[in-house]
């Protein structure tokens, strides 16, 4: 990520250098043009004095470009970034921005031990420490909302989701890859009842919105990539977690991928503690390739479902009772 705002920066500067190499080539042409053109192609009835008005008044617009170009090429830092937050702002009013479940809904914010904590476990390959999510809080923001992508991750050649592979307690380990609108899904989601993910201890609950307390949660979402019954990509996820907690960041990615027809690096990692069956949460983080990051986020979403406790070592849990048939259950669910 330094590297690729390092890049961008040194554009920036390589812009303000060719901006100056022309404008001198342009007083060298006009220069010339002072000296052999004015004599020759000007009417014969002008004055030597119009003529040198003339030259006078071309002087003088060279001066006031140079000048502003000057101050263009050298604002303080605090005006840059001033100018920045505007061309953000201003970006930020787009039609695909609407949908950013961070505007202004943002949970708090890490401390910057916890974001170098985490850094050295995505380093090892290891991340087993979830962060503390107030219970008003859907969702909080890590490293300043900065993904932890590097250099490399952010090379793009065509879209792909990558899945990764069980670990010994056949728990998910994490997706990623760099989606784009080309991977959408065309056809309905098929049944994916055919996989029981680790944790799951299925039962209803009379506040949770539709009974059931957990569902087979995607990591990368079936409206991103089309993924079905994959086990490497389904997780036992709260119904809270799955639709309060991910769905509105994953239709917040598909409206820009289809409004701008740009691509998002994107990557989902769960956390279990310990041997725990039940995730304690997932990490997701995304960058949108073209435009250098209008797009971005990184989040700790928590997977838990509010009034319900749940025992993380097994998926079991301990919530208040739902009726036993299905059409009982509706009145006590919306």
């Amino acid at each position: 990520m330094k590297a690729f705002i390092r890049y961008s920066c040194n554009y920036r500067g390589r812009i303000d250098e060719m901006a100056t190499i022309i404008l001198a080539l342009c007083v060298v042409l006009v220069i010339a043009f002072v000296i052999y053109g004015i004599p020759k192609y000007t009417p014969k009835r002008w004055t030597k004095k119009i003529q040198k008005i003339l030259l006078v008044g071309i002087i003088g617009l060279i001066v006031v470009t140079a000048i502003q170009l000057e101050k263009s090429t050298s604002q303080p830092e605090e005006v840059k970034t001033s100018q920045e937050k505007k061309r953000k702002q201003k970006v930020s009013s787009g039609k695909w921005q609407q949908s950013n479940p961070i505007a202004g809904k943002a949970g708090i914010k890490w401390k910057s031990e916890e974001a170098q904590n985490l850094i050295s476990q995505v380093k090892k390959n290891k991340i087993t420490t979830p962060p503390k999510v107030p219970k008003n809080k859907r969702f909080v923001v890590v490293n300043e909302n900065v993904p932890l992508f590097t250099e490399e991750n952010l090379k793009f050649e065509q879209a792909y989701a990558n899945y990764g592979e069980l670990d010994y307690l056949q728990r998910v380990t994490g997706a990623e890859g760099i989606l784009g609108v080309e991977l959408m899904p065309t056809d309905d989601r098929e049944a994916i009842d055919s996989i029981t993910p680790t944790g799951w201890q299925q039962i209803r609950y009379v506040n949770v919105k539709g009974g059931w307390l957990y569902n087979r949660s995607h990591l990368i979402g079936y409206q991103l990539t089309g993924e079905n019954a994959n086990n490497k990509n389904l997780m036992t996820g709260t119904r809270w977690f799955n639709t309060e907690g991910m769905l509105p960041f994953e239709n917040y990615v598909v409206h820009y991928m289809k409004s701008t027809g740009n691509h998002v690096r994107y990557r989902v990692t769960p956390v279990f503690e310990g041997n725990n069956q039940l995730a304690s949460g997932i990490y997701m983080e995304a960058l949108s390739i073209e435009d250098g990051g209008e797009l971005q986020f990184h989040i700790f979403i928590p997977n838990r479902q509010p009034g319900v406790k749940i025992n993380y070592s097994t998926g079991k849990s301990v919530g208040p009772q739902g009726p036993i048939q299905d059409g009982e259950l509706s009145k006590f669910s919306k």
